[in-house]
């Protein structure tokens, strides 16, 4: 298709041209002043470069009358001379840019006008937009206002707009030049008349374009004027009308709040007036539902066989629900074109050119004030040869799915409103949500389906304290879930645990605080010292001991907003870094084999057991099982062949016993019980959990997981806390009863602890297909997650062993705190290059890899300050397995992650960042975690397996230590 451009002539200049200093090639043609209005030339033609020569203006410009020109021109000047002080106006700009010499010689007054001294020897001015300048007066170049003029005598060294130019002398045909170059002939006299033709740009094919704005609270009124300005510009750039070009605009912000500006339209009367009534709507920056809002109108308003074009402009990065790489596929699948402009520092390169799938679709500019300077651009790419979308444009028909529910949590004295994000729901039917968990279900109120992508509803007020699933029944027969949506909170908080329950005061402890109704801006007290404390959700506190905290034993208190307080007492101790062993375990690291027990039948019990402290091995370490009490009947003694100093962690041997009936009772293990080995403290020395003897059965054959991937299986990394993960499990002969459940715990590792953590659990969720979807909400902590799952057969049989998958949740930009570290994990094969950029957008923070080789050491990039950090491996030094990629803070700091493992010949990133080793900080001498360890594949509390498929208990699982 070709494409017609209109060209506007819009001004002719008549110019009297002499030459004061020329400094062109011996070749050129000299030209010489002989007088106002005369010049002669030694040559009968020839060209004027801007680049190898001057044009001195000194004339008088004639017919002009100050029209509107869109765009940016620049004028530089040099040798300039100015007759006095004075100030250049530019009437009607919205933005003005300038660099003179000496730099002191001119102010910026405002976006209009500079005041220059009469020392200006050398000026650059750029106006942006619009702007009217004229000039009069023999001899000198002025810009003028209506308070009067400013004389300068100067050679114009170069006069750019975003345009071509198109020359003409007289009685000469015209012919077409570059910008910085003037080509002329000598006429019949010696007036040299030039005309200007301006090329505007003007598109006139059929086009809809669609306009996605940012309106987030980051963008200054001042910048939204801007990009207002920016728009109306772009508007003028193209022929509306009916069988021309269409455009319409949506601004987006916080989730749920974008709106249409104006829908497709081809009056341009009416365009420009809705732009100028824009008001910003502030709030966050949700790109994936501005992108939805223009995909949406363009497919159901596109016309068939025009090109349909999306404009997305940001400031800043996606920071909502939602994945707006996947709704830019949607776009992209429908067949329309996507273009994004990046303003300022803020926005996501990355992510930009994901969205695009081509980086030379994503523009970027320094500040609102620096847009015009792309008018041309954008409105070249997007009256470039396009293809249409199919005709007609068919939306893409879209999988039933909820992908995440905002917000995710909501007080039970009162009600929430909230939406539901996914694809594929039905505007024809009234559907029926619910929130459920092991306390009941509980239907919501008012639900309204407004898209095929959102859906709105109402959770009432009085529910149960509780993390809760979110079931969508569509009124097909189907229905939709997503695990640990939603939790209710009251105002009083709760506390459960804290974890670890000791630590050294010789360094920073990072503690983990479980519980519920945690409040936005809560405090943690441990005794009388307040401490530094995140917020993760309402469920769970992020929190540091300080080093030199005193020997003691201290209650844990947390206090809301409101004053309204709970109390853990006797909760943390703090050890003397020279102190004793420690011995001590966790509920959820009771372990039997099988998981569920037969009456009559045998069974292995076991205890992972913890060593702190010490400097000897420790070995033999006896723990003795007991039932019902902690002084109840003895089931028998194991023990711990080996525990080595200071951190360590090992099991029991096997202990085999025998459950002669079908019960449900308590398994206490006591660890050292004659206190042979000497502790600080021997109060947290007794651990329990749950256990349910079955009836025997002919299927005695454990169900298998065989596989679990997380979205596509293409990465195992997550930008948002919601991880879709598809689960093959079954169920093998002999006497196979089939799998009817699964059970996903996820875990996190608690550097102060030394160990993995449980931090949320589902129930039994029902097992209808192979692959089942889960969609899974984890706990919004930076780094590498493990989710562990088993399954469940109709027989009662559960699944052990490692069945777990790494997902890491990498937000688009994560805050640290001073010397905490954030750990990811990925695996690289043989021929494979790492490259790992840390963008640091604020503090000091420093990037460490370790790869699973115990005899390699770090690659390390700690620069001084706010330095960005690159790590490089390269294919040849590349050890087939997992590399541990470490964020550490050296200060408190705010950074952006990117990992890319590919052959070396699509690996490498922008050549933006450049990483290096700080002549003061030292090196880590060996990793935060060791990188083979994974949570282990015993551990881990399921619910009774008699349990209803339909029932769901969903935990945050911090277990409290006995004391």
């Amino acid at each position: 298709m070709m494409r017609r451009w209109k060209s506007r002539t819009l001004l002719v200049l008549v110019l009297l041209v002499s030459l004061l200093s020329v400094g062109l090639a011996a070749q050129r043609p000299t030209l010489a002043a002989t007088g106002d209005g005369d010049f002669t030339s030694t040559a009968g033609g020839g060209e004027l470069a801007a680049t190898a020569g001057s044009i001195t203006v000194a004339s008088t410009i004639q017919g002009y009358e100050a029209p509107q020109v869109f765009g940016t021109a620049r004028y530089v000047y040099e040798d300039l001379n100015l007759q006095r002080a004075g100030t250049f106006r530019f009437s009607s700009s919205t933005s003005l840019q300038f660099a003179s010499v000496p730099a002191s010689a001119c102010t910026k007054l405002s976006e209009t006008e500079l005041s220059c001294s009469a020392a200006t020897t050398g000026l650059e001015i750029v106006t942006a937009y619009r702007f009217d300048v004229t000039a009069t007066s023999s001899g000198f170049v002025h810009v003028l206002s209506s308070g009067g003029d400013l004389m300068a005598a100067t050679r114009l060294v170069e006069l750019i707009y975003p345009t071509t130019f198109t020359y003409v002398s007289a009685n000469v045909a015209p012919d077409s030049h570059d910008n910085a170059t003037l080509r002329w002939q000598q006429a019949q006299s010696n007036a040299f008349h030039l005309e200007v033709t301006f090329d505007t740009g003007n598109c006139t094919e059929p086009l809809d374009l669609m306009l996605v704005l940012d309106g987030s609270g980051s963008i200054s009124s001042t910048d939204f004027r801007q990009m207002r300005d920016f728009v109306r510009n772009l508007v003028n750039s193209y022929t509306i009308s009916p069988n021309d070009a269409r455009v319409g605009i949506a601004q987006f912000g916080t989730q749920g709040q974008g709106r249409y500006e104006l829908r497709l339209a081809d009056d341009p009367s009416e365009i420009l007036a809705r732009v100028n009534a824009m008001r910003q709507l502030g709030g966050y920056t949700d790109i994936q539902e501005g992108l939805q809002l223009g995909r949406e109108e363009l497919a159901a308003k596109g016309r068939a066989g025009v090109p349909q074009v999306l404009i997305l402009l940001t400031d800043g990065e996606h920071n909502q629900g939602g994945d707006p790489v996947e709704e830019a596929q949607l776009v992209r699948d429908a067949g329309m074109h996507l273009f994004a402009i990046a303003v300022g520092r803020g926005p996501n390169m990355r992510q930009l050119h994901a969205l695009t799938a081509d980086p030379q679709r994503v523009f970027s500019v320094s500040n609102f004030a620096s847009l015009a300077t792309i008018l041309r651009q954008i409105v070249d790419v997007s009256c470039q040869e396009l293809s249409p979308p199919a005709d007609p444009p068919i939306p893409p028909q879209l999988q039933p799915e909820v992908r995440s529910l905002e917000p995710p949590e909501g007080y039970n004295d009162g009600t929430t409103d909230v939406m539901l994000l996914g694809s594929g729901f039905s505007t024809a039917t009234i559907p029926s949500v619910q929130l459920s968990n092991g306390g009941g279900t509980f239907a919501l109120t008012n639900a309204l389906t407004e898209s095929a992508t959102l859906l709105r509803a109402v959770v009432p007020e009085g529910l149960p304290v509780g993390i809760y699933d979110l079931t969508v029944l569509p009124g097909d027969g189907s229905s939709l879930t997503l695990s640990n949506a939603f939790t209710v909170l009251a105002r009083a908080p709760v506390l459960r645990s804290i974890l670890p329950s000791l630590g050294y005061n010789d360094q920073d402890v990072e503690v983990t605080v479980a519980g519920f109704n945690f409040a936005d801006g809560i405090t943690l007290t441990l005794g009388t010292t307040e401490l530094v404390t995140q917020r993760i959700n309402g469920t769970t506190l992020q929190a540091v001991v300080p080093e030199l905290m005193p020997v003691g034993t201290y209650a844990v208190t947390v206090t809301n907003p409101d004053g309204q307080q709970a109390t853990l007492p006797n909760a943390y101790t703090v050890l003397d870094a020279s102190s004793n062993n420690d011995l001590l375990g966790y509920d959820h690291e009771i372990w039997l084999n099988p998981v569920t027990p037969r009456a009559g039948e045998t069974t292995e019990i076991g205890v992972l057991v913890h060593r702190l402290g010490g400097k000897a091995v420790l070995q033999d370490v006896v723990v003795e099982f007991r039932r019902d009490a902690v002084d109840g009947p003895v089931l028998g003694r194991s023990t711990v062949p080996f525990l080595d100093p200071p951190n360590s962690v090992e099991s029991t041997t096997p202990l085999a016993v025998t459950f002669t009936q079908t019960e449900t009772f308590d398994l206490y293990a006591l660890i050292d019980p004659d206190d042979l080995v000497p502790e600080d403290t021997e109060t947290n020395n007794v651990v329990s959990r749950t256990v349910t003897v079955l009836a025997a059965n002919p299927d005695r054959t454990v169900p298998v997981v065989q596989r679990i991937t997380v979205g596509d299986g293409s990465s195992t990394s997550v930008q948002t806390p919601q991880a879709r993960i598809a689960i093959e499990a079954t169920d093998p002969p002999p006497n196979a009863s089939g799998v009817r459940s699964i059970h996903v715990i996820e875990y996190v590792y608690n550097v102060g602890a030394g160990q993995w953590v449980p931090v949320v659990q589902s129930g039994w969720m029902p097992y209808s297909a192979t692959p089942t979807d889960v969609n899974w909400t984890m706990l919004p902590v930076p780094g590498m997650h493990y989710l562990q799952v088993r399954a469940l057969d109709e027989a009662g049989n559960i699944s052990i062993g490692r069945s777990q998958q790494l997902v890491n949740y990498e937000p688009t930009a994560e805050q640290i705190g001073r010397r905490q570290t954030h750990t990811y994990r990925y695996t690289a094969e043989a021929g494979q290059q790492l490259t790992a950029n840390l963008e640091v957008l604020s503090g000091d923070a420093d990037l460490y890899v370790w790869s699973s080789r115990a005899d390699q050491s770090a690659w390390v990039s700690n620069l001084d300050g706010g330095a960005n950090e690159q790590v490089i491996i390269p294919a040849s030094e590349i050890v087939p397995g997992v590399y541990q990629v470490e964020v550490y803070g050296f200060t408190a700091a705010r950074y952006r992650l990117s990992v890319v493992i590919e052959a070396p010949s699509t690996a490498a990133l922008p050549a933006t960042i450049a990483g290096g080793l700080s002549a003061t900080k030292s090196e880590p001498l060996e990793p935060i975690v060791p990188v083979n360890s994974l949570p282990d594949e015993r551990a881990g509390l399921t619910p009774g397996p008699m349990l209803p498929a339909s029932t769901h208990t969903h935990r945050v699982y911090l277990p409290l230590v006995t004391r």
